[in-house]
């Protein structure tokens, strides 16, 4: 030991070791206070090294708990939007039959072109979303009960003890188990009973509020405890350098200057892996990244942003974000971005739209914070910016599948009921009147059934571009099904004499471009198309109404009603409420 303690001091002072310069008694002295001081030290990484490694066990357990209450939460938010739509029609398939379980009148319909749906409520619909995602992914989730309408949602004995510690108050089980020799999570939440559930479930004896059963996940740890084992490396190696400069700097007590070189080295060496490592994030990162001045001035950019944007580094660097924000995203960046700088906030989320090179609107995610100098003044600004284009065109997808007619596109029963409120909210602000026009096609069925269902369908569409023609750009039209529409009216005046001749003016109107012919170019399979000629009339029933005198089913149906009187009279007419 007195061989390698000579060894290291002289690595480190670059001279003789100190004992050969004392006496025989001064060696062994020091080296028991080196070695005392040396273990001392030891015990201090050990048990900072243990330490950390329970940390990273720890760590290891609350990512896989984090990762299945997210798989948990979509689920349920998944479940609860297919709920609060009273669930969803879809087309019957050998992945989606007719549910026999669900025992409701309208379980099974068929839409006015003859097409057959069927509905999924939302235990279906989560069900069959699970098993095609589990399909892909090696987490696993499943929606279970007690007291389960479909035996494929029946409890394991696990869940089963879950529920029953559910139903006593507890919120969340958890358990990490092995199988197949490796380990396992499995967690699972509890589903309480919701207004929109007991149109399946009251005839269970449910009440609102009570534990209706639960979703469980299983999520593999193996992924974990790799990441686990090699967070528990790098510690290793992290606390074997740390003790070895330890034992470096004990030893540099007798050689200040030189121990002071070595710290600077490793400070500097340290700062050029930290600078490594942030150059490495910055530029591989699947997400944009930016470094911006006070000014709004990009000062760097990564190779994804530059993709996301179309523009090279050059171009961008010459550039302010500001000139690359949509004009009304604008107001509310520079806002926040205000606030970021002047110390209000440490950093903000928000989404918006840049403008691509070639013109088109990219939808962005950014997550900004602020660099600061010790003096607290701002350095620099970093960002994130991540690419949410894809998310948002299925978000008005999924909006354009709930308020708008397919066929038409016009706003379908739910908008139109959405348009008639407000139309009737902004009558009592303005006092103005309003009219509502319930219209009927008067020759209809004859092109379906001597043309075909594809005739109908042109004609429909036709129908509702004549329709929007007709009407100004705040009003509304909306096909209310079938060969049935409504048209809106809003703003007419304040006298409702007035405001009647205007209403019957774009009645007239309705009607004769509706009675029009309709050339409809219909294809044959295998054939050149062709064209049909088409001529269709319209009964046309008209409410004239303000705020105070009529709720908008009252409308709808007051509408309804004189619709059917002009239908009496000889069709191809026009019919007012309350009017003889």
């Amino acid at each position: 030991m007195c061989t390698n303690l000579a060894t290291i001091f002289q690595s480190v002072g670059g001279k003789e070791p100190l004992h050969q310069q004392r006496t025989d008694s001064e060696p062994s002295k020091f080296i028991a206070r080196y070695a005392f001081i040396l273990a001392g030290w030891s015990v201090l990484l050990g048990g900072s090294l243990t330490w950390n490694f329970r940390q990273a066990e720890g760590e290891t357990l609350s990512m896989a708990i984090a990762t299945a209450r997210t798989h948990i939460s979509k689920d349920i938010a998944f479940r609860d939007w297919v709920a609060s739509h009273g669930g969803v029609y879809v087309t019957p398939t050998a992945a989606t039959p007719p549910n026999p379980y669900l025992k409701i009148p309208d379980r099974d319909v068929v839409t006015a072109g003859g097409k057959a749906l069927t509905l999924m409520n939302p235990a279906y619909a989560l069900r069959s979303l699970q098993e095609g995602r589990d399909k892909d992914s090696p987490v696993k989730s499943h929606a279970t009960s007690l007291k389960p309408l479909n035996p494929r949602n029946a409890a394991d004995p696990w869940e089963t003890t879950a529920l029953e510690q559910f139903e006593k108050g507890a919120q969340e089980v958890l358990e990490v188990y092995t199988s197949k020799g490796q380990p396992h999570l499995r967690l699972m939440v509890p589903l309480v009973v919701k207004q929109d559930c007991l149109k399946c479930h009251e005839d269970q004896g449910y009440k609102l509020g009570d534990v209706r059963g639960g979703i469980s996940v299983d999520v593999p740890l193996q992924a974990f405890k790799a990441d686990e084992w090699l967070r528990m490396t790098h510690q290793g190696w992290s606390h074997g350098l740390i003790w070895f400069l330890g034992l470096l700097g004990i030893g540099g007590f007798y050689r200040r200057v030189r121990y002071l070189d070595t710290k600077r080295e490793i400070a500097q060496r340290q700062l050029t892996e930290r600078d490594a490592l942030f150059k490495n994030y910055f530029e591989l990162g699947r997400v944009g990244m930016c470094i911006t001045s006070s000014d709004h001035r990009w000062l760097r950019v990564n190779r994804s942003l530059c993709d996301m944007l179309g523009y090279s580094r050059e171009e961008l660097t010459h550039m302010t974000w500001t000139e690359l924000t949509h004009p009304d995203d604008l107001n509310l960046d520079l806002a926040q971005f205000q606030r970021l700088t002047a110390g209000e906030i440490e950093s903000y989320d928000l989404d918006k739209r840049f403008v691509h090179k070639n013109g088109n609107f990219v939808h962005t995610h950014l997550t900004v914070t602020c660099q600061r100098k010790p003096d607290g003044e701002p350095d620099y600004v970093i960002a994130s910016v991540d690419d949410i284009t894809e998310r948002k065109k299925m978000e008005e997808q999924v909006r354009q599948l709930a308020f708008y007619d397919p066929l038409t596109h016009l706003p379908n029963r739910r908008l139109l009921g959405d348009r008639l409120t407000q139309t009737l909210a902004n009558g009592k602000r303005t006092g103005l009147y309003c009219a509502l026009m319930f219209l009927d096609l008067d020759n209809f069925k004859p092109v379906n059934d001597k043309h075909g269902h594809e005739a109908g369908d042109l004609l429909l569409q036709e129908v509702a571009n004549r329709l929007k023609g007709c009407v100004r750009e705040i009003d509304t039209v909306a096909r209310f099904g079938g060969d049935e529409f409504v048209v809106v009216l809003s703003e007419l005046n304040a006298d409702k004499t007035i405001s009647t001749t205007q209403a019957r003016g774009v009645a007239e109107k309705v009607r004769a471009i509706l009675a029009e012919p309709y050339k409809l170019k219909v294809s044959q399979e295998g054939k050149e198309g062709r064209t049909v000629e088409h001529h269709c009339s319209v009964s046309i029933g008209v409410v004239v109404f303000i705020n105070h005198e009529a709720s908008p089913e009252d409308v709808l149906k007051w509408a309804d009603d004189t619709m059917y009187q002009a239908k009496i009279a000889g069709r191809n007419s026009i019919r007012f409420y309350g009017v003889e």
